[in-house]
């Protein structure tokens, strides 16, 4: 599945957060993954403005963190995980 369609699956589902403030790659970003990920109603993050604050480099592609924040998340972008599961301990057997 393409980013900008995994983006609108998202959306689409309110299971994105859309965050446009300037932040760093190296620190705030995964930061601010790391509280959201802990949280029990966490959802995707999207990061638009991006940039290496100690390099003073913006880069133009945003960051999407978190996309499988949520068991609805996950059925939503590869299908019943169970299911897939069971297939694969049937492929290792």
């Amino acid at each position: 599945m393409k980013t900008n369609n995994t983006v609108e699956l998202l959306k689409a589902n309110d299971l994105l957060r859309v965050i446009n403030d300037e932040l760093d790659i190296y620190l705030e970003i995964p930061h601010i993954a790391y509280v959201e990920v802990k949280q029990e109603t966490s959802k995707a993050l999207l990061f638009t403005n991006v940039v290496d604050k100690k390099n003073g480099k913006k880069f133009d592609t945003p960051i999407l963190m978190n996309g499988f924040c949520s068991p609805k998340a996950v059925e939503l972008l590869i299908g019943d995980g169970d299911a897939i599961g069971h297939r694969i301990q049937e492929l290792l057997h």
